[in-house]
């Protein structure tokens, strides 16, 4: 709004200088009738232009204050949107630490799975030597009946 105003105190005093300038020209020059002139043709030439600047200040006026409000209204929606980015950056960062803590952790359960199949496979061939290499169970048939359970297991294993 100030640099309106100084705009328009520019425009007048510019005015003004020309009109001084022109003056100081019909001067030097010749004789004029002066108030004859100032009356008839500067006074309603400088009322025109005063009177269209003050039309065209007060007519833009609003027009001015809507621009500025919605400048106002765009400065708060891109900070918006910023804040709005910056918060999903938050989230995204958040999101894959999540994602390396579950692959970190996946890793873990599969390699421990794996370890617990290979000592589960050693202690069942460690009993079946053992049950299998004992002298009463063979003789009796308990280290065939003990095979056989193992070999059951397998069989739902491999159907699974």
């Amino acid at each position: 709004m100030k640099k309106f105003k100084t705009f328009l105190l520019c425009l007048l005093m510019f005015a003004l200088g020309v009109a001084a300038a022109v003056g100081v020209y019909y001067l030097t020059v010749g004789e004029i009738a002066w108030e004859a002139y100032l009356e008839e043709e500067l006074m309603p030439a400088a009322v025109t232009a005063g009177t269209a600047a003050v039309t065209l200040y007060f007519t833009f006026l609003p027009l001015i204050k809507k621009i500025k409000e919605s400048g106002l209204r765009f400065d708060k929606a891109s900070e918006d949107v910023n804040a709005t980015v910056k918060s999903k950056q938050k989230y995204d960062e958040r999101l894959n630490a999540y994602g390396e803590r579950l692959s970190t952790m996946e890793k873990c359960m599969t390699e421990g799975l794996a370890r617990m199949e290979r000592k589960l496979g050693n202690i069942e061939r460690i009993e079946r030597i053992g049950f299998g290499n004992t002298r009463e169970l063979v003789q009796n048939g308990y280290a065939r009946a003990i095979a056989k359970v193992g070999e059951e297991d397998e069989d739902l294993e491999n159907q699974a």
